[in-house]
């Protein structure tokens, strides 16, 4: 959620969690997973994404009651999420 880019965090974060998984022989596959799921609940919880700004300044709504907006999609995804892995 700092960085605001789900793209960056996966292809720069995800590549040495990958090695690590590999290291500690965990499942690559949950492993890709998690990491491309939490990097796009960062991206639409970031007040510095630019998919999250754009949206909400073309539909005029202040960003933070767009970010609140979005949590009722993006919350229970994020729950499941993390009790399935």
């Amino acid at each position: 959620m700092l960085i605001g880019s789900s793209l960056t965090t996966v292809a720069t974060v995800g590549v040495a969690f990958i090695e690590m998984a590999g290291v500690l022989d965990l499942s690559l596959a949950i492993t890709a997973g998690a990491i491309v799921s939490d990097g796009f609940f960062g991206d639409k919880m970031s007040p510095l994404s630019d998919t999250t700004n754009l949206a909400a300044s073309i539909v005029g709504v202040n960003l933070f009651e767009h970010i609140r907006n979005m949590g009722w999609t993006i919350f229970p995804a994020f729950l499941l999420s993390l009790l399935f892995f």
